[in-house]
């Protein structure tokens, strides 16, 4: 692999895994849509290595996200019981409760941020208010990235370069329901599949595993 190939090794040969390569990595991104480079795109299954996953996607904090949740689809919270001294129950960093006026039972039950997410109400959410069509529901993810400088960020996920993005006019939609003003989505590196891979051997070494940092 040549060097010049945008995330390839310093070397073009081999992956280091150090903390200042991968520093070098994170900040080469996030890229703007016209600045992403076509061979990062739609990676093709007749070739030698495969790049990196990308996720095209808003930076949006929890706080954000409870706020889009309680003023426009409540429905789709997932409610707990309140926390009180004689019921033993989990740490509240696990559950992330949250307020919120629509609430059905406010003396009894609280809005969880995390079974939100696990039971699927932040999509559901985001699905039904925006009439966004089936074949695009698994292209929003709510996701972990990383900063320029290698800082792990919360973001939501629109497409990645192994599945392509919602069409534009979901996108704007999406946009307007999130409140992200007029901030476009960008590229944003996988905070695990960072590296090519090689997927078809080199001549002669046939069934020789390649081994990355990540691995």
């Amino acid at each position: 692999m040549q060097p010049h190939i945008p995330f390839a090794p310093a070397d073009g040969l081999a992956y280091k895994g150090t903390e200042e390569e991968d520093e070098h990595i994170y900040a080469m991104q996030p890229l703007k849509d016209s600045e992403f480079n076509p061979i990062l795109r739609h990676p093709s299954t007749d070739v030698m290595y495969r790049p990196p996953m990308f996720r095209y996607a808003w930076i949006i904090d929890d706080d954000h996200l409870k706020r889009t949740m309680s003023e426009k689809f409540p429905k789709f919270i997932t409610l707990v019981d309140r926390p009180s001294q004689d019921k033993p129950t989990l740490p509240p960093e696990y559950y992330n409760y949250f307020e919120f006026s629509e609430n059905p039972s406010p003396k009894t039950k609280i809005g969880s941020f995390t079974l939100t997410l696990q039971d699927g109400g932040l999509i559901e959410g985001l699905v039904e208010s925006t009439k966004l069509p089936s074949d695009y529901v698994d292209h929003l993810e709510y996701v972990l990235l990383v900063d320029k400088n290698g800082s792990a960020i919360q973001g939501m996920q629109i497409g990645s370069n192994y599945q392509d993005v919602i069409p534009p006019e979901y996108a704007l939609k999406l946009r307007e329901l999130l409140e992200v003003g007029d901030e476009d989505p960008m590229w944003y590196i996988d905070i695990t599949q960072r590296y090519w891979r090689r997927i078809r051997s080199l001549p002669g070494l046939p069934n020789k595993k390649i081994v990355y940092p990540s691995d």
